[in-house]
């Protein structure tokens, strides 16, 4: 039986919720949430990170080594998390892991980390603890028309306080970084950037890891069934017909063709008509925009007649 953890990642907004959720469903795996995120509090890792896409590497992964432990046994810390509660939304989050991890601890599944925030570091978290990754790749206009209707800005700074990524895979983009955290740009060329600083590491890891796992967003949104079934194939998971139908009643044609406005996440959705929603989103010119900004970068996954 494979008992390695699974990471789910990609850029954000890449569809790794509703895949990791997916995924989730195998009573084989315990879902966990994000934890690397910066806007979590010390529950499910108690060393929390300051930074979005935080670069954890041999150098620096004392730090962060005996916690990614702790959390991969599903250890949970109540009491630390409580007192960095300042929502409703992280009330039921604290709920939902409390018992999650303590479930887990009895049946021992597999550890499910969806994290998009773990992209830079996915890397040391195969080294170290055996994570077989799946990476999520998003059309960057569809990641541009996300960001544009959630009107998320990103904070560059994030990126240039991290000296080992600016010096390692962020290298070739540090002045647009600099430039972008000086005077930030509008939200679909910030997208842009991130977007190629991002994917860029990619063909690094197809070429470094070809057993890892690297999914079209699109892809899978025009054959759930077929792509997941693959999934959970290449993932060692039981693809069960509870499971397969779950997944047919979030991406079927009678769901929302997008997510409704003011929610970031919404998982029952026509998968195959929310593709190309980017399309009706964004102005031609921002189309444009895009398009050239990330031409080099998107070459490997995009073809001219998927724009």
């Amino acid at each position: 039986m494979n008992e390695k953890p699974i990471l789910i990642t990609g850029i954000h907004r890449s569809g790794s919720t509703w895949v990791g959720e997916m995924v989730g469903k195998s009573d084989d795996v315990c879902y966990i949430f994000e934890p690397f995120n910066k806007n979590f509090g010390p529950g499910i890792c108690r060393e929390t990170f300051d930074t979005w896409y935080p670069y954890v590497t041999e150098e620096n992964r004392e730090k962060y080594r005996y916690c990614i432990s702790e959390t991969l046994a599903f250890r949970f810390h109540p009491w630390k998390e409580l007192r960095a509660i300042k929502t409703k939304a992280q009330v039921r989050l604290w709920v939902q892991n409390f018992t999650r991890f303590r479930h887990a601890r009895k049946n021992r599944p597999r550890p499910l980390f969806k994290d998009p925030i773990a992209f830079f570091s996915a890397e040391w978290l195969a080294r170290e603890f055996g994570f077989q990754v799946v990476v999520l790749i998003r059309h960057p206009a569809a990641f541009a028309s996300s960001l544009k209707r959630l009107k998320w800005d990103f904070p560059f700074n994030d990126l240039l306080k991290q000296p080992l990524l600016m010096e390692g895979p962020l290298s070739p983009f540090r002045t647009e970084i600099e430039n972008a955290a000086l005077s930030p740009p509008d939200i679909v060329d910030q997208a842009a950037l991130l977007w190629k600083a991002i994917y860029s590491r990619v063909p690094h890891y197809q070429k470094q890891y070809p057993h890892w796992i690297f999914i079209r967003h699109e892809d899978i949104s025009r054959d759930p069934a077929g792509r997941f079934e693959s999934l959970f194939q290449s993932l060692g998971l039981a693809f069960t017909p509870a499971v397969r139908e779950h997944i047919l009643t979030h991406s079927s044609g009678s769901n929302p063709k997008e997510t409704p406005e003011g929610k970031a996440t919404f998982l029952k959705r026509d998968s195959k008509e929310n593709i190309y929603s980017w399309k009706k989103r964004l102005t031609h010119r921002e189309i444009e925009r895009v398009r050239e900004s990330v031409r080099e970068a998107a070459a490997p996954f995009y073809t001219d007649s998927e724009w």
